[in-house]
C-alpha cells in the first residue's frame, strides 16, 4: 500500500494506537507483510524499498549482511535513480539481517529480523537512527559485526521499542504532516518525491557522535527560521529514550515537492559543465556577462549570472562557480545529493530575502573530489528552483574542525584538538581592498554568547596568510596585547580555535596542556583557559548560530559596517568522537624518515624545519580503503618562515596549497604554488618552475580531508618540538 492511499483512507485518530500498530509491523508479527506466519528462512528472499534521505541515494551501493556479519549479495546492488532497489537475500543466509547503504562518502543502515517478515526495507536517516538504538555502542557502523560477535542480540521485541522510541520522538512532525499513525519508517512504501513520509525526512536532521561505548544523537528539525536563531532540536543518548520534537508549526516546513526542483538544479549545473568551454563562456571570458550556455544561465535566478552574489563574491573565474570558466566539459563535474537545511524567515538587509532556501549538495569537482557545498536559491517566476547566494557583502562562514596534531621529532607530544574553523579571506576583504575599506577585524559570537576575534596577519599590507586568523590576547612572550576596544590583537597563524585538546599518550591536565606550550596556536580562553567538557560540546546546536559582526577601524567606538550569521550544518566533535569516527590519512614511513633525518632544529629553541633543495615538496601517503570511516583527502598545505637566517624575531611565515583528486595519495607543492609572481622566499624564473630558497624553511605539511558531514579534518604533521 503506498503511503499516499493511506494517507486518504486511515482517519487522524489513530495515531493514539501507533506504539500498538509499530510494535508488530516492525517486529514481523503474524499476518501483514507477506510474513503470514510461515517460516521461510530456508528459502531465499527478494527485498525492495526505497534509500533516500529526502532525495533519493541515487546511484549508491547496497550490501546485506546476515547474522554472521557476512555479505550475503555476491556484489552489491545499485540503488536506481528514484531511490528504489531490489534484490534478493539467499536461502542459506539467516537473519538478522544489517542492510547498508554506501554513498560514496557516507553510510545508512537498516535492519531486518529474519526471512519471515516484510519484503520491504527502506533505508533512510530514520532507519539509521533505530539501527543506532539496536547497537549497544549506539554506532550504526558497527552493528553488524556486533550482531556476529553477539555483543549485540535483535530480537522482535527489540526492533519494536526502538521504533516505538524514534517514531514517538518524531510524533509532532508527523502530526503536521498529516502521515498515517501506521506508519512503519522501514516497511512503508513511499516515493522520494518530497511529499507524505519523504517529506518528513527533507524535515529532520538526524546526527550520530559515536564515542567507543556510547553515542551521541541529535535530532533537528529542519523548516522555516531567521537567520539569528536557532531551529529546534532534541538530543539524547543512544539508550536513553528519546524526547519528542517541539510542537511543529506545519505552515513553516519545507514546501511538497521542493527537494526534486533542487535536484532539477542540481542537474541543469551538471549540464552546464557538459557544455564545451569554447560554448560555455565567449573566448577568454571570466565575468558572469561572458557566460553563453543556456544550461548556465537556468541555474541563476532571472536567468542572470550576474544576479548571484554570496559572501560578497560573484560568478567570475577567481570567485564563485569559477570551473564555469576552466574546467573542461569531459572533466565529469557533477552536482548531486540535493538536501534541504532550511528556508530563511525574515528578509536581511545586504542578505538573504524571506522565503530563500539555504540547501546543501555533493559535487565532483575538476580535480575528482568530491565536495560537500551549501547555497542559497529560491523559486524563480517560472516555478523552477535557481541559485542567488546569500546576497551577504563580506565573506564569512565556519565549520567544524578536528585535527592531529603530529609531532614527528617528540612524538610524546602528539595531541588531538577540536573546535571550529573560520573561511574569512584576507584577500578578499583586506588586501585587495583600497584605503577605508579594508576589513581589520571581524568579532565573531559563538552559539552559547562565547566571542571569538579574528584579524589579518599582515605584512607590509599583505596577507601572510589566505584566510584572517584568531587573534589572541597575549602574545609570545605573554604580553598583554588589546587594541582600542579591548579586544585581543596578537595575530595568531591559525583561523582553527580549539575548543579541547588531549595528548595522544599520556595525561591531559590544566597545568600539563598544549595551551601552556604553544602560544602561536588559538585554544579557547587563552593561555589560562580551560578546554570545554563534553557535555559542554555537545550542547552546541549541529545548526548553530554564529554572528559576525565587521569592522574598518578598532579604535574605541568604531562602528559595526556590517552584521553577518551564519549556520553550521554540524557541531565540534568531542576529542572522544573525533578518534573513534575518523581515519586519517598517513604520511609514508619513507616520507616521515626523509622529513626527521633532513630536519634541522635552530639553537636553543624548539623550532624544527626541514629545506627543500630543489624542484617542489613531494608529499605521499596512505589510507585506509573504507569511505565509510576515511573522509577524501583534496588538498595538502606546507607551512614555514620565509626566511629561517633572519632574527627570529622578525620571522614571517607563509603557507603553500595545492588541491587535487581525492584518489591521489602524492603530490607536488611548488613554491609560491598558485601564484601569479615569483615569491620573495622562492627562486626561479616563472612561478610554475619556482624553488624555494636555501633560507626558506618548511616546518609542516598538512594533509585536509573532508568527513561525509561535510566538515573538515586536518592530519598536520610538524617538526617544530612542542616543549
Amino acid at each position: 500500500m503506498k503511503l499516499a492511499m493511506n494517507l486518504t483512507t486511515v482517519s487522524k485518530h489513530l495515531y493514539t494506537l501507533y506504539p500498538i500498530v509499530v510494535l508488530c509491523s516492525l517486529a514481523a508479527c503474524s499476518g501483514g507483510g507477506g510474513g503470514g506466519g510461515a517460516n521461510n528462512d530456508a528459502l531465499p528472499l527478494n527485498v525492495n524499498g526505497v534509500a533516500a534521505s529526502g532525495a533519493p541515494l541515487a546511484n549508491a551501493t547496497l550490501q546485506i549482511y546476515d547474522k554472521n556479519g557476512t555479505a550475503v549479495l555476491s556484489s552489491p546492488v545499485t540503488v536506481a535513480a528514484d531511490g528504489s532497489y531490489s534484490a534478493t537475500i539467499p536461502a542459506s543466509s539467516t537473519g538478522p539481517f544489517v542492510f547498508e547503504v554506501d554513498t560514496g562518502s557516507d553510510k545508512i543502515y537498516s535492519v531486518m529480523l529474519d526471512k519471515n517478515g516484510s519484503s520491504t526495507v527502506n533505508i533512510t536517516p530514520i532507519s539509521n537512527l533505530i539501527a543506532a538504538k539496536l547497537s549497544s555502542t549506539g554506532n550504526p557502523l558497527t552493528l553488524a559485526s556486533e550482531i556476529a560477535a553477539s555483543s549485540t542480540s535483535i530480537t522482535s521485541a527489540s526492533i519494536a521499542s526502538a521504533g516505538t522510541a524514534v517514531m514517538t520522538a518524531l510524533q509532532p512532525l508527523a502530526t503536521a504532516l498529516n502521515l498515517d499513525a501506521s506508519t512503519n519508517p522501514i516497511t512503508t512504501s513511499f516515493l522520494a518525491n518530497g511529499s507524505g513520509f519523504d517529506r518528513m525526512l527533507d524535515s529532520i536532521d538526524v546526527k550520530i557522535e559515536a564515542k567507543g561505548s556510547s553515542s551521541k544523537i541529535e535530532l533537528t528539525l529542519k523548516q522555516s527560521v531567521d537567520e539569528d536563531s536557532d531551529l529546534p532540536k532534541v538530543t539524547f543518548a543512544h539508550n536513553e529514550t528519546p524526547p519528542a520534537l517541539p510542537a511543529v508549526d506545519a505552515s513553516k516546513l519545507v514546501d511538497t515537492g521542493l527537494t526534486p526542483k533542487i535536484k532539477t538544479l542540481l542537474d541543469k549545473l551538471t549540464a552546464c559543465y557538459a557544455d564545451p568551454l569554447s560554448s560555455r563562456i565567449t573566448s577568454g571570458g571570466t565575468a558572469a556577462a561572458d557566460i553563453q550556455s543556456q544550461n548556465c544561465k537556468d541555474a541563476f535566478i532571472g536567468g542572470n549570472p550576474a544576479a548571484y552574489k554570496s559572501n560578497g563574491m560573484a560568478i567570475a573565474k577567481t570567485q564563485h562557480f569559477g570551473g564555469i570558466f576552466t574546467a573542461d566539459s569531459t572533466a565529469n563535474v557533477t552536482f548531486s545529493d540535493p538536501k534541504f537545511f532550511y528556508t530563511v524567515g525574515t528578509t536581511v538587509a545586504n542578505g538573504p530575502t524571506a522565503g530563500d532556501v539555504v540547501f546543501g549538495y555533493r559535487w565532483k569537482d575538476e580535480y575528482g573530489n568530491f565536495q560537500i557545498e551549501k547555497n542559497v536559491g529560491r523559486i524563480d517566476s517560472d516555478g523552477k528552483f535557481k541559485l542567488i547566494g546569500n546576497q551577504y557583502r563580506y565573506d564569512g562562514g565556519v565549520g567544524a574542525y578536528s585535527q592531529r596534531r603530529n609531532y614527528l621529532n617528540q612524538p610524546a607530544s602528539t595531541f588531538y584538538s577540536v573546535g571550529y574553523s573560520f573561511n574569512l579571506s584576507c584577500y578578499q576583504l583586506n588586501q585587495y581592498q583600497g584605503a577605508g575599506n579594508k576589513i581589520v577585524k571581524v568579532k565573531v559570537t559563538s552559539p552559547g554568547n562565547r566571542t571569538i576575534t579574528l584579524i589579518p596577519n599582515l605584512s607590509g599590507g599583505t596577507c601572510n596568510y589566505g584566510y584572517f586568523v584568531i587573534a589572541t590576547p597575549h602574545d609570545k612572550d605573554g604580553n598583554a596585547t588589546l587594541d582600542g576596544m579591548g579586544d585581543p590583537s596578537n595575530a595568531s597563524g591559525t583561523g582553527f580555535v580549539r575548543l579541547q585538546s588531549f595528548y595522544e599518550t599520556g595525561e591531559t591536565t590544566a597545568t600539563n596542556h598544549p595551551r601552556k606550550l604553544d602560544r602561536l596556536l588559538a585554544f579557547f580562553g587563552g593561555y589560562n583557559g580551560t578546554d570545554l567538557t563534553n557535555s559542554e560540546i555537545e550542547a552546541l546546536p549541529q545548526f548553530g548560530t554564529w554572528k559576525f559582526e565587521y569592522y574598518k577601524a578598532t579604535a574605541s567606538g568604531s562602528p559595526v559596517v556590517a552584521t553577518q550569521h551564519y549556520k553550521t550544518t554540524a557541531r565540534s566533535l568531542t576529542v572522544d568522537g573525533f578518534k573513534q569516527v575518523v581515519k586519517l590519512p598517513e604520511l609514508t614511513t619513507a616520507k616521515k624518515t626523509e622529513l626527521t633525518t633532513g630536519t634541522t632544529c635552530v639553537a636553543n629553541s624548539l623550532y624544527c624545519y626541514f629545506t627543500q633543495a630543489t624542484g617542489p615538496f613531494v608529499a605521499n601517503w596512505t589510507k585506509t580503503s573504507d569511505p565509510g570511516l576515511v573522509p577524501a583527502t583534496y588538498m595538502a598545505r606546507i607551512y614555514g618562515v620565509k626566511d629561517v637566517s633572519a632574527n627570529s624575531v622578525s620571522w614571517v611565515g607563509y603557507e603553500d596549497s595545492i588541491k587535487f583528486g581525492s584518489s591521489r595519495n602524492t603530490t607536488s607543492i611548488l613554491c609560491g604554488q598558485g601564484e601569479s609572481s615569483v615569491l620573495s622566499y622562492c627562486s626561479g624564473a616563472t612561478p610554475s618552475a619556482a624553488n624555494f630558497r636555501s633560507t626558506a624553511s618548511i616546518d609542516a605539511i598538512d594533509l585536509v580531508s573532508r568527513a561525509p558531514d561535510g566538515t573538515d579534518v586536518s592530519h598536520f604533521n610538524t617538526l617544530k618540538k612542542l616543549q
